[in-house]
């Protein structure tokens, strides 16, 4: 192919120049956009070419990733454009057994701790590591408080080997006292059942309750007719609350004052909830009314 020397008759072309031009397109038909490794949509330079990341064609990240060597590309959105990041930076976890947390601020790495700790929430929201209590301590699970209709602790985990309630609670109803009903894992069925010795002042007596309650009672708390500042205290041992092998007993000690004249009535008592279930929940209502403002209960897990 030859290349004229005149163009439109107007302008002479410089033939080895554009035989030279000639040779470039050429050359440059014959080349390609290739996709390299993790890439898709190359081909000729006969069409435009869009690139883009072969998710599917990409090999799947081996086991021994080395945390400074290995990069990711990162968007930086405050410069617009993509910068490489290590996985050490993403991911700073460099032991077997170390959690990622977070500080408030980044990402941050909670190395693993020693044989026997646990993790624990401290005050600040922050996780930390600690020994687990010696066998017989006691550690609060939860508490429940303010004026509300009712007390319930669910979701009771079973890592202790009894638990104890503690009250100290007041109703709002307009009467001198009102019932404190504990009830567990929702049971309403009447198949509680109680023995319990009552002292107030000098006097004693004993009573047998019936084996088809359908609820705990852990004794009347002063309620809205009561002395101000009256309540009940009162302190609930579930035994091997776990089941499995004994029906459930627990063990109920209460204290109340319900007169300015100190009239102070004490309750010690045993109920029995015949099932080997394991108890998860726990139910603390007022027979009638809500609770007082002020009123508290906490759970403890005994180990």
């Amino acid at each position: 192919m030859s290349i004229p020397t005149v163009v439109d008759n107007v302008t002479s072309v410089n033939a080895t120049l554009l035989n030279a031009y000639k040779s470039e397109i050429e050359a440059l038909q014959g080349r390609s956009v290739l996709a390299g490794t993790g890439l898709a949509g190359g081909g000729t330079l006969a069409a435009d070419r869009t690139l883009s990341l072969d998710i599917a064609g990409l090999t799947a990240l081996g086991v021994a990733v080395d945390q400074t060597a290995d990069l990711l590309p990162i968007y930086d959105a405050s410069g617009a454009v993509i910068r490489k990041v290590s996985a050490a930076a993403l991911l700073p976890l460099t032991t077997k057994g170390d959690l990622l947390t977070h500080n408030g601020t980044a990402p941050e790495r909670l190395a693993i701790s020693t044989d026997g700790h646990v993790l624990t929430c401290q005050a600040d929201g922050s996780a930390n590591w600690e020994a687990l209590p010696d066998s017989g301590a006691m550690q609060r699970i939860a508490v429940q408080s303010g004026a509300a209709a009712s007390y319930s602790f669910t979701d009771i985990p079973g890592t202790y080997r009894d638990l104890r309630l503690v009250l100290n609670v007041r109703g709002d109803t307009a009467a001198a006292t009102t019932t404190v009903q504990v009830k567990v894992n929702n049971d309403s069925t009447g198949i509680y059942s109680l023995v319990y010795h009552v002292q107030n002042g000098t006097n004693f007596s004993f009573s047998t309750a019936s084996s088809n309650s359908t609820y705990i009672d852990c004794g009347a708390a002063a309620a809205a007719s009561s002395p101000a500042g009256a309540s009940l205290a009162a302190a609930v041992d579930f035994v091997d609350y776990r089941g499995a092998f004994f029906k459930s007993g627990m063990v109920v000690l209460t204290s109340i004052r319900t007169t300015t004249a100190g009239d102070n009535i004490r309750i010690n008592g045993g109920w029995r909830w015949p099932s080997t279930d394991a108890i998860t929940r726990i139910d603390i209502t007022p027979a009638a009314g809500s609770w007082a403002a002020g009123s508290v209960a906490t759970l403890y897990g005994i180990m």
